[in-house]
């Protein structure tokens, strides 16, 4: 008698900039709400996410071992955001617009000559956003929910830009790389999931600066 198999709960959560804050708004009602009507919390055993997606996949894998009050947590996060303090003043942006485009414009050639920096200039300055990133997440926790299989594995896709191939930094529990998609447009890479990772998927390209990893 063949062997049953153990079905696996996943949930892939898309980009779309502020459209993330109705991602917040789903992942809310699954934490908080979900529970109430099926009367047990839902496992899920993959999350896998790319731009914002990749911040909200990071925050589902390092809170797996948590219950309801992860929605609260997320929320305060998505309340606290203002504009003006991720993204610097409406007027300083503009005073140091210029400088941005032309090290923007210069980002090509940095990836030809030499060794390209950690960071291509963006439009934008995401000091403040990235720290968000930084803080937000119990990183380390991730490592220890995926010990203790309270996740099974959490994937975060990014654009190589030399290549434009889709890059998936995953990290998970007794994963074989064989068994990865064969397609030429995506490479799978093992990786100790952190904040750059997910800074990488969350760059767009030319306003938020690249980051290299």
């Amino acid at each position: 008698m063949a062997k049953k198999r153990k079905l696996k709960r996943a949930l892939v959560l898309s980009g779309g900039g502020a459209r993330g804050a109705y991602e917040a708004g789903v992942l809310c009602f699954l934490f908080e709400e979900l529970p109430k009507l099926l009367g047990h919390d839902p496992r899920v055993d993959l999350v896998s996410g790319t731009s914002v997606g990749a911040i909200h996949a990071s925050f589902v894998a390092a809170t797996a071992d948590q219950g309801t009050e992860r929605g609260a947590q997320l929320r305060s996060v998505w309340e606290s955001m203002v504009f003006a303090e991720l993204f610097g003043s409406a007027l300083s942006e503009v005073v140091a617009l210029p400088r941005r485009v032309v090290r923007a414009l210069r980002a090509p050639k940095a990836l030809r000559e030499g060794e390209p920096p950690d960071r291509l200039y963006g439009l934008l300055n995401t000091a403040n956003l990235e720290r968000l990133v930084r803080d937000a997440i119990p990183w380390p926790r991730i490592r220890r929910n995926l010990a203790e299989e309270h996740i099974d594995g959490v994937c975060i896709a990014a654009t190589q830009i030399s290549t434009g191939r889709a890059v998936v930094f995953h990290d998970a529990r007794g994963y074989r790389e064989e068994a990865w998609s064969h397609d030429p447009a995506m490479i799978a890479r093992p990786a100790k999931l952190g904040p750059a990772h997910a800074l990488a998927s969350a760059a767009i390209p030319v306003v938020f600066p690249a980051v290299r990893i």
